[in-house]
Parts: structure tokens; C-alpha cells; sequence
């Protein structure tokens, strides 16, 4: 064996391959077929010693092979390339019960409430270029500031994108309405209607409601000064949403289920503010009484119809 073939053998056994066996045993016999080696032989060998003699000694004939064609070695050379091994990603999630709320943590600092009926997931730390979470539900959010990982939530056809915010979001995928409340900092809204996506940038103090029946945003204004987590003095409010949400939402904060049981009411929008801890017969109340509508309670539901 002169030097040059002694030091590529060294370099061959240095090598670690992260391949599957079946692969390299199938590249091998195709090579073993060409050159007219024996076979049965070799798979005999194969069966004896570890799978990376299969993949070396094909190395090791592809280079001669090479050499014989006059083939550059960097080219032989890429099929030594090794996929990095990466650690797997462990997710954690989180799941609020109805008639709860929650407070989390996440790995970056990030600090959250989360409110009835929400799920979300995150990774047990922050990799790469972006903090990725995904949520079904509301999630009031003081984001730890790191411009160059922007925090991304996820929210079925929704995404949002925030630098270092403190902002409500809103996305239960079994609501026909979304919503973002913006405190401070800065979002992008992101929405896929199927066909396209449509973005918006908010603004501290904008509020962006997406219908998703329609595919439509409506932007309007709030006073930052005054805005109050959810979560904070058994405040209850609706802005603009249909009926057939607000029961979704009151069905969550009270674990108790309402539903509308006149389906031409669903659509009906109502504005609507609780501050004082209202139950939830009072507030059932306080929307029938505006809306010539009516409430009744079976058993453990209560339906809201027309009058």
C-alpha cells in the first residue's frame, strides 16, 4: 500500500456515516456489480461487521473508480457529506380548562396569561432564527424584546409576528372571529384566506377584528392607558362580536353551555362591557333585554332564542 492509499484508508475509518443500512448496502452492490466483484462474498462479510465497512469499502472502491476516470476527488468527496444530527425538539403544551385562566413563562422570558378554553404550545427552548409558539385560544403577552428572533404565534389560519410586545390575541379556531388588541410595540396580522394571504400592521392602540366568514378586517382604535388584561377586575367585554361567538366565549369563562338556539340570531353583533363581575345569568340577561331576545335554561344549558 504506497503513503497516498494508506492516508486515504485513515481518512475512510475516520469517517462517521449517517445513513440507513439499506442504502448502503444497495449503492454498494450496484458499484460491486459494475466492477465484477463478488457478491455473495461481500454480503457474507457484511453480515459479520458493522454497516460502515459496507459504506468505507464503497467508499474506498468509488475513489479508485475515480481515480481511474480521471473524476476530481471534491467531487467523490461530496458523498461523504453527513447530515448534522440534531437534537429532537421537545414541545410543551399547555391546556386551560373552562372557567380557568393561567399564567406561564416561556423559555425566553416571555410572560403570559392565558384565558379559558386556550391551548398552547412551545418548544422547551428557543432555537434558530424565530420563537415559534402555537395557540387555540387568548393570550395576553408581554414579549421579551430580541430583534433578531422575532416571536411568531401560530393560530390555525393566523399569524403573528411581534419583535418585543405587549399585546391581547385572540384566536379560537372554533370561532368565526378573531381579534388583536395592541398595547405597545408593534405586530404583523397575517391571514390566510385559502387563496391569498392578507397582512396588516398594527400600532399601538389599534384593535384588528378578522371575520373569518367574510375574510374581512375591521381596524379601530382603544386607549392604551386604560386597557386591562382580561383576566384583571372580572371584566367581561365585547366588541362587535356575533352572538354565536359571545356564547362560545361565556360557554369558556363559566363552564357552563350556551349556544344559540335560534341559528338566524348567530350573526346579530352586539358591543357589550362587564366590569363588575356580572354572573352569568346577568349577562345573558343584559344582552336578551337589547337584543329582543330570550333565555332559557335546560338543565345544565342555556339557549338563547328570539322572543
Amino acid at each position: 500500500m504506497n503513503i497516498e492509499d494508506k492516508r486515504l484508508e485513515e481518512l475512510f475509518d475516520s469517517i462517521e456515516l449517517d445513513e440507513t443500512p439499506g442504502m448502503a448496502l444497495e449503492a454498494f452492490r450496484e458499484v460491486s456489480a459494475k466492477l465484477g466483484f463478488d457478491e455473495a462474498a461481500i454480503a457474507e462479510r457484511a453480515r459479520k461487521n458493522h454497516r460502515t465497512y459496507i459504506i468505507k469499502r464503497s467508499l474506498r472502491i468509488a475513489y479508485r473508480v475515480a481515480a481511474i476516470l480521471f473524476v476530481p476527488l471534491a467531487t467523490i468527496m461530496t458523498i461523504m457529506l453527513v447530515r448534522p444530527k440534531t437534537e429532537p425538539v421537545r414541545w410543551t403544551e399547555v391546556v386551560v380548562p373552562s372557567g380557568e385562566t393561567r399564567e406561564i413563562v416561556l423559555p425566553d422570558g416571555t410572560s403570559c396569561r392565558l384565558n379559558a378554553g386556550s391551548r398552547i404550545t412551545y418548544p422547551e427552548s428557543f432555537t434558530g432564527d424565530e420563537r415559534h409558539v402555537f395557540l387555540d385560544g387568548e393570550i395576553f403577552a408581554e414579549v421579551t424584546h430580541d430583534e433578531a428572533h422575532p416571536f411568531i404565534i401560530e393560530s390555525g389560519d393566523l399569524t403573528l409576528a411581534v419583535l418585543g410586545t405587549t399585546v391581547d390575541f385572540k384566536s379560537y379556531r372554533d370561532s368565526r372571529s378573531a381579534e388583536v388588541n395592541l398595547v405597545e410595540g408593534g405586530v404583523d396580522l397575517s391571514f390566510d384566506t385559502g387563496l391569498e394571504r392578507r397582512d396588516v400592521r398594527l400600532s399601538p392602540g389599534d384593535i384588528v377584528q378578522l371575520d373569518r366568514k367574510t375574510a374581512t378586517f375591521d381596524l379601530s382604535h382603544f386607549s392604551t392607558e386604560d386597557y386591562a388584561p382580561f383576566d384583571e377586575d372580572g371584566q367581561i367585554n365585547f366588541s362587535n362580536l356575533p352572538l354565536g361567538d359571545i356564547a362560545q366565549d361565556l360557554s369558556r369563562i363559566f363552564g357552563e353551555k350556551v349556544y344559540v338556539e335560534d341559528s338566524s340570531l348567530a350573526d346579530t353583533r352586539f358591543i357589550a362591557f362587564f366590569n363588575n363581575g356580572e354572573s352569568l345569568e346577568a349577562i345573558l340577561s343584559a344582552l336578551c333585554s337589547s337584543g329582543g331576545m330570550k333565555v332559557r335554561k335546560h338543565g345544565e344549558f342555556y339557549a338563547i332564542t328570539k322572543k
